[in-house]
Parts: structure tokens; sequence; C-alpha cells
């Protein structure tokens, strides 16, 4: 009985001594790596207390995947030079996540930009990033998270792109400062982007293009950019496409409750897209340059020169059935790509007097024609079930055009379900002035008859009977 006894006395003591000794040297657990660019040491263990000094020793510690949920805690500061130069191939999974946070609060720890290629399972949270080139750029990525971040460009051409990826959301954050766009999907699958302030781009402000799929857009603000707001597609390098999604440039995209404001350009645009419903957002003072929504063609080519790497997928897609060239690009021969199945519903745009669009309230293309050697259908159309229903429009200047312009051909009489007839008397354009009210963080909300107006728009659930390839994302439009 006196050595049965003695096992767990001993065992108790072997565990208290250990306990002892981490307490003293100030170990780490497996799941929590702490890093302090003003008083850490690489050499430490990486506890709170006895925390590493750069953020490279920390993502060096990581296994290629982590078993178990690992957070990486960054103290406040400037940790520009102590970051990765490549961060490549690790993170976690669904129940192991691979997570760096500001330990101090929003935006206290500050780095470069990031360049991330097959990471997996791995979310910033509540870091601010800073740099002129791409500020974070997601190559390959899996299930990467963008939470609660400030991600400033200085110069950049983007400052997030992402890219062959799925997986993606980008939420709570602020994101800003872009020759180009602001936010970039290539060719991303299940991507989310809820709750952001996205501004100050030349381009627009953000788009998910290059076969794009099941993406999510919505409680967003979008301002202050150029060609405009949010655009469902655009235009492609055939070559940085992803099979099976080779034939629009965005598929199964919702762009919802979002408020646009002080655009050059339109408030939103679909160009390439199949199955895309924009529904219920608020603009103001948008297309000054051009017109206030658009549903236009997206663009295919194969970018580069004869001999470029790379360019032979451009015809192994087109031998798959994708739509697109070998042609070399002269800025004038790209692929056209219409629409099909796309809804603009229940959106509100006010452009106050002395502010208005520059031409028209619409731009539609209708159909392009056959083009040989490219797969596209020789029906292809800007207008393919294209509907306007309940939207409100009050654009400075009564007499301003409907803005249906007879060189783009689209919304024809001829067309069943977009034609001007249907636009005129399914919406209200210039014919009484809407409310709206200031919400929270920049946001608009309408208010009085608008919203009354506005809240009896009933789209046609998605169609997916003639998707070309892959499979349905779901089945009734997601929130």
């Amino acid at each position: 009985m006196a050595m049965s006894r003695s096992v767990p006395l001993l065992t108790a003591a072997i565990v208290a001594v250990a306990a002892l000794m981490a307490a003293f040297s100030g170990t780490a657990s497996g799941a929590d790596i702490w890093v302090d660019p003003a008083r850490g040491n690489n050499a430490w263990s990486g506890s709170e207390t006895r925390p590493l000094a750069t953020v490279t020793a920390a993502w060096n510690r990581l296994p290629q995947t982590s078993t178990e949920q690992t957070t990486i805690h960054l103290r406040a500061g400037d940790y520009r030079g102590r970051t990765p130069n490549y961060w490549e191939d690790k993170g976690g999974s669904a129940s192991a996540r691979v997570i760096f946070r500001s330990a101090d609060g929003r935006g206290r720890a500050r780095l470069p930009g990031v360049n991330l290629f097959q990471v997996r399972y791995l979310e910033f949270r509540g870091i601010s990033f800073t740099d002129g080139g791409d500020v974070v750029h997601c190559e390959r990525c899996q299930n990467f998270v963008l939470r609660n971040v400030n991600v400033t460009g200085r110069g950049a051409q983007e400052t997030i792109k992402v890219n062959q990826s799925t997986g993606i959301s980008i939420l709570g954050s602020r994101v800003k400062g872009a020759g180009d766009n602001s936010i970039d999907f290539v060719a991303v699958g299940r991507g989310r982007i809820r709750n952001n302030v996205v501004s100050d781009a030349g381009d627009w402000c953000a788009y998910a293009k290059g076969g794009s799929w099941d993406i999510v857009v919505s409680g967003n603000l979008f301002t202050r950019c150029g060609t405009g707001g949010f655009s469902a597609g655009q235009g492609t390098g055939f070559q940085f496409m992803e099979s099976p999604w080779l034939q629009y440039e965005a598929v199964g995209v919702v762009v919802r409750d979002n408020t646009v404001t002080e655009t050059e350009g339109a408030a939103f645009g679909i160009q390439g897209g199949f199955n895309v419903l924009v529904a219920d957002n608020v603009a103001r003072r948008v297309g000054r340059r051009s017109h206030l929504l658009e549903a236009v063609f997206g663009l295919r080519s194969c970018d580069g020169r004869p001999g470029d790497e790379g360019r032979e997928r451009c015809q192994a897609y087109l031998d798959e059935g994708g739509w697109g060239t070998t042609v070399v690009d002269d800025g004038s021969n790209s692929v056209r790509i219409g629409n099909r199945h796309a809804y603009f519903s229940g959106n509100v745009i006010l452009n106050p007097m002395p502010y208005e669009s520059q031409w028209q309230q619409l731009e539609v293309f209708g159909g392009y024609g056959a083009q040989p050697g490219t797969n596209v259908p020789a029906d292809t159309a800007g207008d393919s079930d294209l509907r306007f229903l309940r939207n409100v429009i009050w654009n400075g200047d009564s007499g301003k055009p409907l803005g249906i312009p007879s060189q783009s051909g689209g919304c024809r009489t001829e067309n069943p379900t977009c034609n001007p007839n249907l636009v005129r008397e399914g919406n209200r354009i210039n014919a009484r002035r809407p409310s709206l009210e200031a919400g929270t963080g920049g946001r608009l909300q309408v208010t009085g008859w608008a919203a009354t107006y506005r809240a009896q728009a009933s789209p046609p659930q998605p169609d997916w009977t003639d998707l070309p390839a892959g499979s349905a994302p779901w089945t009734t439009w997601p929130r």
C-alpha cells in the first residue's frame, strides 16, 4: 500500500517542479508566442515575460502545419526590418489557426508590407501595415483572414492583392492608398469583403475578377476612388485564371448593403459577370466623369509576349474550353466577355446639384457578335438577363437622359428583361428625390418613401442551369 501511494505523490512532485521551472524561465506554451520589438530577445523563450524581438523569429518557430491554435502576440512598436522577406508554406488547419495579433490595441503593432505564398489558415488581427509596393499580397493562399487591420499604400499599385486563392476574408478593416485598386481579387474563390472602409484608389476601390467565384461584398464604405466603387469582373490575362472557372470574369457575386461616395466613375459595375446581384446599396456624389451604374463587357487577353513564362497556359485553357485567346494584346483586340443573370435591385443613388454624372445614368452593352477561335458563344452580350429592379436615382438635373447609348446597343426594345420601358417603369429615375441620413463610420441610410419603395424589390434567385463549368456555390443569394 505504501508503494502505491508514493507513485502519485512522486508524479505530483515532478509536475510541481516542472511548473516552477517554467515560471522561472518564462517558457512559452505551444499556443502562444510573444514578440516585443523594444525589449525582446530572439534567444529567449517567447513567453509574455521573455518575448522574442522579431516577427521573423516567431515565424521560424512555427511548424509547417500547426496542430494547435497558435497566437503570436505583437507588442506595440515598429517591426520594419523585423519581418520575413517572404511568408511561405506555413499555417494551420480549421481547428488550429495561426493568428498574429496586435497585443496592445488596434494599429499599435506596425508592420511593413507582407508577401505571402501558400499560407493556410493564417489570420492577422488589429495590425497596421504600411508600404510602397503591394502592401499585402497573398498568392495561392487558403483560408486567409485580415480582421480589423489597417492597410495603407504609399505609391502602391494595389493595397491588398490576392490571386489564385480560396477562403479569403477581409473584415472590419481600413484599406487605402493605391494607384490602381485598394482591393484586387484575381481568381479568388469563397471571398468575403465585409464591413470595411476602402478608399483612395486611382481605379476601382475594389474588384473581383479573373474567374473569381462565390464572393460576398457587404456593409462596406467605398469612397474617394477613380473609376468607381466596386466591380464584379473586369479584365484578366487568360493565363492567370484557374480551372474550372475559365469563362466568366466573376461567378456568383453578391454586392449588398454597401455605401459608395465621392467616386469619379460608376458606383457599381458588372463586367463579364454570371449570377451577380447588386442590391440595397446607397451611393452619393458618384459618376462625375461618366455614369452611375454599368453592365459592360469583361475583357480577356493573353498577357506578355510570345515565349514568356506562363503564356502556354492560354492555349491549354482554350483546349479545356475556356474563353480567351493566345494573341498578343494590342490594346484593342481583347476578347469580350458578356454578362448573364445580372441584377441591380433596390439601390439608391443621390447626386445633389450641382453634382451629376457627366453623360448618362446607366451604361449597358448589348451583343458583340462572333469571336472566332475564342470559345466565346456568338450571342455573348452585356445585357443577357440583365434587370434593373426598383432602383432610385436622383442625378442632379432631371433632364439627364436615361443613358443607354445607341452605340453600346444595350437594353434595346426587343430585350425581354431590360428595355427602356422596363427600366423607366420599374425604377424611379429623376422622378422624386430620395432622403439619406448619416449612419456610422460615413455610411448612409435610406429613409422615407425610397426605403419603402426599394424594400419591395424582388430579384430572381440565381440560375445555374447554363453555368458553363464548375459547380453552383449556393442556391439562394447569400448575405
